[in-house]
């Protein structure tokens, strides 16, 4: 315990540590910090994430679209996609994020001919007759256009009829006045879904016609009572109303654990070379487990400090909406998300990076965790609903949707199980590597000088 402590006042003497803790706080503050009290400010609207459900009400929120059955959801996806595909055209800028950031890409002359013949074939115009058409050719924000059988005042007939390749929507009220024009699509899904994924292919990936994107941008239904309901008592009676807003927490904090430990655990035991403690620590009585043991242990813990403190801004505010309301909090929320979803990531991910620290000698573990963090994001293919066994971080970019966490409880277990045996792995390997150079001096060790040779080349 006396070995545990004086390695975390170490630690909290390191620049790097608090270089970890400020882009912590700087993460937490642009991507969750007011989202609590916004969600609590809006619980009297309907639809709103904390709203009560009634029955009668006239709108109950959204959930995401089955774009394989839900035509509604096909023809906002469409409408949305060819949107923005006209503006991006216009201004040859087309935006995607490649490892997670946003870029911008201009195309060939040869590719924007080929986007302006999608457009055509979608819409049935040119790309310049697109951008002339009336307001409210495309449905608002994209919304599904329902065309009703009668009118306000009466009944109200109506006709789809083709104008120069143009789908043109009247009724008895608008016929010779100026028809209402509304696009229709003039392609199948599948079409359209091609058609997406050759404009991704020639922008790069995660642009705006990636299906995930698709999704999240336009595939919305709306949510009726029933299912309302059933989300409301999920979020009252089994997330103890913190557990949504702790997803939510970790799949922020989660990105930045993938890859910052590896900075502070490396600082950590190069520190020591730089001031030339290993002899010291070679002839010191402790065992090699530990000194492996403490300084793991204390990296840990240190890092897991700031992770728990954040969470305040959102329990408090949480706490005290609970005794408002009379719904019973669970006040642990936080910390059990915190546990079983960001802990084994941060404990893999130290370990790892404490191994390549100590077989090499060099910062070679921030090169390795940088690379597997980013091959990581770049191979994630959802935000939220998709779980695989080998992957670091869990994606949950949403509030509720416990329902998704129950169907995939199972192999997100094995997930978080397999990162903790890897951590565990690792933490033998290294203790075992340093028993080795502890009984050789460390001066003679012939893999960390090679490594150390490379690195100064």
């Amino acid at each position: 315990m006396r070995l545990l402590l004086k390695e975390c006042r170490k630690l909290s003497k390191s620049i790097l540590f608090w270089g970890f803790v400020l882009i912590l706080i700087i993460n937490w503050k642009t991507q969750f910090q007011g989202v609590t009290r916004q969600e609590i400010g809006s619980s009297s609207r309907e639809g709103s994430f904390l709203h009560q459900p009634r029955e009668g009400e006239s709108y109950y929120g959204e959930k995401p679209a089955d774009l394989e059955t839900d035509k509604k959801a096909q023809e906002k996806v469409m409408a949305g996609a060819v949107q923005t595909m006209v503006r991006e055209y216009e201004s040859n800028l087309y935006a995607c994020y490649p490892l997670g950031y946003y870029k911008e890409k201009s195309l060939g002359s040869g590719e924007q001919e080929k986007v302006a013949g999608y457009i055509r074939e979608i819409t049935g115009c040119t790309p310049e007759e697109v951008e002339n058409m009336p307001p409210g050719y495309f449905p608002a924000n994209p919304v599904y256009a329902e065309i009703p059988a009668s009118g306000g005042d009466g009944d109200s007939s109506y006709t789809i009829r083709e104008d120069g390749g143009r789908f043109i929507i009247e009724t008895e009220q608008n016929q010779g006045n100026g028809a209402a024009e509304t696009f229709v699509s003039r392609v199948s899904f599948a079409r359209f879904l091609e058609i997406a994924g050759d404009m991704e292919h020639m922008i790069g990936k995660d642009s705006n016609y990636s299906l995930n994107l698709l999704k999240a941008y336009y595939g919305r239904a709306e949510v009726y009572y029933e299912e309302a309901a059933k989300r409301y008592g999920n979020l009252t009676e089994k997330d103890g109303i913190t557990g949504a807003f702790g997803r939510l927490y970790c799949d922020y904090m989660g990105i930045m654990l993938g890859i910052l430990p590896a900075f502070v655990v490396s600082g950590l035991f190069l520190k020591d070379k730089k001031n030339q403690m290993a002899e010291l620590i070679a002839v010191r009585s402790a065992g090699s487990w530990k000194l492996i043991g403490a300084r793991y242990g204390a990296c840990i813990i240190m890092m897991l400090i700031p992770v728990l403190v954040l969470t305040l801004e959102s329990l408090l505010p949480l706490a005290d909406y609970g005794r408002k309301m009379q719904i019973a909090v669970d006040y642990l929320g936080f910390c059990k998300y915190i546990g079983a979803w960001l802990l084994p990531t941060l404990l893999a991910v130290s370990a790892v990076s404490m191994f390549l620290t100590v077989l090499t000698g060099t910062p070679a573990a921030v090169f390795v965790q940088s690379a597997v963090f980013f091959l990581a994001l770049q191979n994630t293919a959802s935000l939220s609903g998709e779980y695989s066994l080998f992957t670091l971080n869990i994606r949950h970019n949403m509030l509720g949707g416990y329902e998704l966490i129950e169907e995939n409880l199972k192999i997100i277990c094995y997930n978080r199980l397999f990162l903790v045996g890897i951590a565990a792995l690792f933490v033998g390997l290294t203790a075992a590597v340093y028993c080795r150079k502890r009984r050789n001096g460390e001066r003679n060790y012939v893999l960390e000088n090679k490594f150390q040779t490379l690195h100064r080349k």
